[in-house]
């Protein structure tokens, strides 16, 4: 996210973002009346649906509906702290293949090595994937709570980017001119 101020005014581009109103409180710029933001760039991915997506929190939190291994896809930097929430709700460690998947372990190392097993069978299965796999353009329209597809692959849905709802909220907290 970038505050950019000038003789332009401020201008506030959210990026690829989700920006739930924790998201908006927590904003440095908040704290400040006297800062007024005068154009916001959002992410309007879901802008015109009127999807309603469960909260990161209780994306983590849903069952995996007894699967016997778990799938993470994180395909973009900025999702490690799902993998850790993840971790440590459920209390065992995630196993990146360093041969299949270099980046995503390279990165996890880094950011939270805590987390992370060479081990394949020495915790639960849950696989990180730093790639979506083709399947995964096939979408269903279940959104609240998991669901199994064909295969016995557990879904949750966690979305990065805003509901319609809660860009409206932002809006109504940052008050743009």
């Amino acid at each position: 996210m970038f505050l950019f101020e000038g003789a332009f005014g401020a201008v506030l581009h959210t990026g690829d973002c989700r920006l739930t109103t924790d998201c908006v409180h927590a904003l440095p710029l908040l704290p400040h009346p006297s800062r007024q933001i005068d154009y916001i760039f959002l992410d309007c991915t879901f802008a015109r649906c009127t999807l309603q997506f469960p909260t990161k929190h209780d994306s983590i939190r849903q069952k995996h509906l007894n699967a016997p291994a778990v799938y993470l896809v994180c395909d973009m930097l900025g999702q490690e702290d799902v993998l850790f929430e993840v971790s440590r709700a459920s209390g065992s460690k995630i196993h990146v293949d360093k041969d299949k998947n270099p980046d995503c372990h390279y990165r996890l190392s880094h950011v939270a090595p805590e987390i992370l097993t060479d081990d394949p069978v020495s915790t639960f299965p849950w696989y990180a994937y730093c790639e979506a796999p083709e399947a995964s353009v096939k979408r269903r329209p279940v959104l609240t709570e998991p669901m199994r597809d064909e295969f016995g692959v557990s879904h949750v849905c966690l979305s990065m980017h805003s509901s319609r709802e809660e860009l409206e909220r932002a809006l109504g907290i940052l008050r743009p001119r």
